[in-house]
């Protein structure tokens, strides 16, 4: 499948209130809730929603990802291999939370939106829960 079509079959993504690195990074957002070292989790989401990186984010997104160069526009799926303690739940969280708030939807009256985050066990479904 070219890249044309590819990108013309996708679903409608509505443009978001803010994007997902300035919702992690102001402290009215999202950022209240994050630790100091944000920086590479930070530079994949960019890469992730087919935003723009710096140069410097560039060097960074190229050794987590092998070389290769960033997506163009959004990828339809985010995968990371993560060690303990790498702020998974927490950026798991954090997304949850900007689809929910910062995203706009287009919900009939009564509808209530819902965003799923799903965790491997009661305990980081709670850790989770405690973050959004």
């Amino acid at each position: 499948m070219s890249a044309a079509k590819a990108s013309s079959s996708r679903s409608y993504r509505p443009t978001p209130l803010f994007a997902i690195d300035h919702a992690l990074l102001n402290k009215n957002l999202l950022r209240a809730s994050l630790d100091t070292s944000w920086s590479t989790w930070i530079t994949a989401l960019r890469a992730a929603y087919g935003l723009p990186l710096f140069r410097s984010e560039r060097s960074v997104f190229r050794q987590a990802a092998g070389d290769r160069e960033p997506p163009r526009d959004r990828v339809d799926e985010f995968w990371a291999i993560v060690g303990r303690r790498g702020g998974k739940l927490r950026t798991a969280a954090s997304i949850g939370v900007h689809a929910a708030c910062c995203v706009p939807h287009h919900l009939a009256a009564g509808e209530i939106g819902e965003v799923a985050i799903v965790a491997g066990s009661r305990e980081q479904a709670g850790v989770i829960f405690s973050y959004s």
